[in-house]
This record gives structure tokens, C-alpha cells and sequence, in this order.
């Protein structure tokens, strides 16, 4: 008779599973496979480590990757921030010099043209409009290769 370890059911001889619990019996081992059987359970708690190894770099590739995906979330707001308020995005992404330079030229570009137009009455307003629009194509599009460029570094570390 074999005792179940778990439920301390006495079942019969030839039986894998116990018949009160369904758990799984031991096996009754001659003296000859002892050696054998602890080498095997030797390797299946190294197999085991080495699962938990795995285990662990799998769960530190997945935070790695949930990381990029908030740089690529920088990458998305950082862009959206620039085109709202020109500058802002670099102020974002800690380039505050270069930020605050877009932000105040454009400031100082569209009062101009408000001025020339509204108050000297000269229409100058074509130039000083368009050099804000370049100035402000250029801020969004420096902004999201500054942010890629960011994400890109993060990723290869």
C-alpha cells in the first residue's frame, strides 16, 4: 500500500494517482534508481533556477518595454505641446535656452506684424507672418527629431 502525501489516503500498489485526492503518488523505487532519481531531481531544481532566471529577464524586458513605450509617449507629447504653444515642447524636453528662444521670437514676431499692420499701416505682414510660420514648422520639427533622438538613446542602453 502507498500513502498519499497529501490526503494520507492508503491506496494500492499499482496506482499513479491517489484515489481520494487525484494527486500524483510517489513511486516506490528500488535501492538501484535512488542514485538516479536524485541526480534527476538535482537537474529538474537547476531547470527550475534557470526557469526563474528566464522568468526574471522576461519580466525586466517587459519594464523595459512599458519604459520606451512612455518615451514614445514623450515623443507624442512633447510634438503636440510645440505645435500648441511654439517652444514649449523643447521647454518639455529640458532644452529650456532653446525653448524660450522659439517661444520669444515668435511672441515678438507676430506682435511685429500686429504692429505694422494694425498701427504703421505697412503691409509687411506677408514677411513677418512667414518667418513665424517657418519659425514654427521648424520648432515642431526639431522638437520630435529632439524627442525620437531622446527615445532612440534610451532604447540602446
Amino acid at each position: 500500500m502507498i500513502k498519499c502525501q497529501y490526503c494520507g489516503y492508503e491506496n494500492s500498489d499499482n496506482l499513479d494517482y491517489c484515489m481520494n485526492c487525484s494527486k500524483t503518488l510517489p513511486v516506490l523505487e528500488s535501492s538501484d534508481n535512488l542514485e538516479d532519481t536524485a541526480n534527476m531531481r538535482l537537474n529538474d531544481l537547476y531547470n527550475l533556477s534557470v526557469e526563474d532566471i528566464n522568468s526574471t529577464n522576461n519580466n525586466l524586458n517587459n519594464a523595459r518595454h512599458n519604459f520606451i513605450l512612455n518615451d514614445d509617449r514623450d515623443v507624442f507629447i512633447s510634438t503636440f505641446i510645440s505645435m500648441v504653444i511654439p517652444g514649449s515642447g523643447l521647454i518639455y524636453l529640458k532644452r529650456q535656452k532653446l525653448g524660450f528662444v522659439i517661444l520669444a521670437s515668435t511672441i515678438i514676431l507676430w506682435s511685429l506684424s500686429q504692429f505694422l499692420y494694425f498701427i504703421a499701416k505697412i503691409s509687411m505682414v506677408n514677411i513677418t507672418l512667414s518667418l513665424s510660420i517657418i519659425l514654427y514648422l521648424f520648432n515642431v520639427a526639431y522638437t520630435f527629431k529632439l524627442a525620437e533622438d531622446i527615445s532612440l538613446e534610451n532604447v540602446n542602453r
